[in-house]
């Protein structure tokens, strides 16, 4: 609650909390062994498909980052349960063979590398900061002025540019020009490299996407 307290004085648009007569802490009040916090209503359009958000949430995760940098290096405990070591991976793929099951010959490399670069950027990522931690279309209320940012129940630590990039494809649909405007309103993290590389980066990965899923599909048939 101190974390959206601080963006709400920032000036990141989230709804107005109503400030309880008897507290318990904070916007938090206790009324009949249930706690609640209650905002203001917010005017909201019904169905707000095809607006484009992406100025503003460069704007917003920028400014949600600014808020309390860590000056610490390396992700958070949170994001490393889902990288399996090298071993455990080659005792699947073994079981795999055992069992008369082929994920593809030139599958295990691919992952293999792709474990091992994901593995370094938990143990050096240098931009980690507090912040909403659920970035999505279900906490965005698009009212008659703009979006409004809900739901700070999820608030964590994360890289910033990864974040950043996450989210600017899962609210930009895929759509490159969407994801160009949402990273360029947002401060690229210094390990992000200049402007222009991280355009032809993001150009290159939405361009061979299409690829790359078919290459996972074809390694995940039941032969």
């Amino acid at each position: 609650m101190a974390f959206e307290r601080r963006a709400c004085e920032a000036g990141v648009v989230m709804p107005e909390p109503v400030p309880p007569t008897d507290p318990l802490v904070g916007w938090v009040t206790n009324i009949e062994d249930r706690l609640f916090r209650v905002y203001r209503w917010i005017e909201h359009e019904a169905d707000p498909g095809g607006q484009d958000v992406s100025a503003w949430l460069g704007r917003t995760m920028a400014r949600v980052h600014q808020l309390q940098p860590l000056g610490a290096i390396g992700l958070p405990d949170w994001w490393r349960p889902a990288i399996q070591a090298p071993a455990t991976w080659e005792g699947w793929f073994a079981k795999a063979r055992d069992q008369g099951r082929s994920w593809g010959p030139g599958c295990l490399p691919h992952i293999l590398a792709a474990t091992e670069r994901m593995a370094e950027i938990c143990d050096t990522a240098p931009d980690i900061v507090t912040t909403h931690g659920d970035f999505k279309t279900h906490n965005l209320v698009l009212s008659a002025s703009g979006p409004v940012l809900v739901d700070w129940d999820s608030v964590r630590t994360d890289t910033a540019a990864l974040e950043a990039a996450r989210v600017a494809y899962i609210l930009g649909d895929g759509d490159p020009e969407q994801i160009r405007v949402s990273l360029g309103e947002a401060t690229a993290a210094r390990w992000m490299g200049a402007p222009a590389t991280i355009e032809d980066a993001i150009a290159e990965l939405l361009r061979d996407l299409p690829g790359k899923v078919d290459q996972l599909s074809y390694f995940t048939l039941p032969w």
